[in-house]
């Protein structure tokens, strides 16, 4: 009898120390690190912007539609969208997450299946700027919720994707209102800017439709906006813009928010005044990007100036950021009812807050530390930044 126990205590012992020591030394998340660049900022003016868009359903397509077209693809700087269907599954069955393939019927036919009619308005969008340098690749996803993300970054990861845009748990309704929030979605984009081997943006959709902004025949032109505070993911907002203005139709707006008082001597900050340098250069020779400075001393001026300003444009753009330390943030982040939003992105999204504006709420790529960088490059927090030009700009 002693013999069993002292068997069983051994075995229990070896095997909970063994369950630790897995934990600390498998990482299955160290599967998503992307051992190259994959953000807007790093790539070159002319590259191809891979982009994946995340469709849980048919209320998702127009919107991510509509930015796609305000990004403006090119022959010059095309654009390659991935785009996912997401469809829960489940029990314990596999993931199954594999390539669309069209009906034989004509895709702009009737169908009775929802995936059927969310692909087919992405054709149709292929097909009407087939010579603009966009083009669609299609995949359905039925997965679990609780492990959508890994596929999600897993084709991020084999298709070298530069952005994942993902929709907001909320929709909004025809009344204006917000839907009731889906919280397994929520916990689906939490988990994609956890994990993302690229940049990552959620997508709060206050009512972002074609008709709404622009068509590409009736003269109209988009107007985003950037807000910009500081910080690596509002650098990587600032890039999607530029990469936005590249079109002469489209007139950006950058917003630059700073304290009367704050230094501009930590790497941080050379690597902002780096970037807004080229924005001003833009503004000043002529083109329809518009460069402008708010000076504000907290979260009131903020959102003074935000009030003022935000309805003059069709969509906003800003980083999600971790600016709780900020001094200008002072009597915002109390009320910060999302945390995948950001303090910002949080606001904008807000009812309450009275926006009406459709908002880009932009993550640059993040790096695990420990993984080896390019010569290059070095690590500024848990982001990766460009110390010198490099001539590659992808892989």
């Amino acid at each position: 009898m002693q013999l069993f126990t002292v068997v069983v205590l051994t075995i229990v012992a070896v095997g909970g120390g063994s369950a630790q020591l897995i934990k600390r030394v498998y990482r299955p998340e160290d599967r998503f690190v992307a051992y190259k660049r994959r953000a807007v900022q790093f790539l070159k003016r002319d590259g191809e912007l891979r982009i994946l868009a995340c469709i849980h359903g048919e209320d998702h397509v127009n919107a991510v539609l509509t930015l796609l077209e305000i990004a403006r693809p090119s022959t010059v700087a095309p654009i390659s969208i991935h785009a996912i269907h997401l469809k829960p599954l489940a029990g314990r069955s596999a993931s199954l997450l594999l390539p669309y393939t069209r009906h034989s019927t004509p895709y702009d036919a009737p169908s009775s299946s929802d995936t059927d009619h969310i692909f087919n308005a992405f054709f149709q969008a292929e097909q009407q700027h087939h010579s603009s340098g966009f083009s669609i690749l299609p995949y359905v996803c039925i997965s679990p919720y609780a492990t959508m993300h890994e596929d999600i970054c897993t084709l991020a990861l084999d298709k070298k994707v530069f952005l994942i845009i993902v929709p907001f748990h909320k929709q909004l309704n025809i009344d204006g209102s917000f839907s009731s929030p889906i919280p397994a979605i929520q916990a689906v984009n939490s988990s994609v800017l956890r994990f993302s081997p690229c940049s990552v943006a959620v997508l709060v959709n206050h009512g972002l439709v074609k008709e709404n902004i622009m068509t590409f025949h009736s003269g109209a032109h988009p107007s985003p906006a950037v807000y910009f505070f500081g910080g690596p993911d509002d650098r990587e907002a600032l890039a999607l813009g530029l990469r936005m203005a590249e079109d002469p139709s489209v007139g950006l707006t950058v917003v630059r928010f700073r304290h009367p008082e704050a230094s501009l001597d930590g790497t941080e900050e050379r690597l902002d005044e780096r970037m807004l340098e080229e924005v001003r250069m833009r503004g000043d020779g002529g083109s329809r990007v518009v460069y402008r400075e708010e000076m504000v001393r907290d979260g009131e001026g903020i959102v003074g100036v935000i009030k003022e300003v935000s309805g003059r444009f069709s969509l906003l753009l800003v980083g999600r950021g971790d600016r709780k330390e900020m001094s200008l943030m002072c009597g915002l982040s109390t009320w910060s009812e999302y945390p995948e939003l950001g303090i910002v992105g949080d606001m904008l999204a807000s009812t309450d807050f009275g926006g009406r504006v459709s908002t880009l709420v932009v993550q640059q790529q993040r790096w695990v530390a420990g993984n080896g960088l390019p010569e290059n490059m070095s690590m500024v927090g848990k982001h990766v930044v460009l110390l010198e030009e490099d001539e590659d700009g992808d892989d």
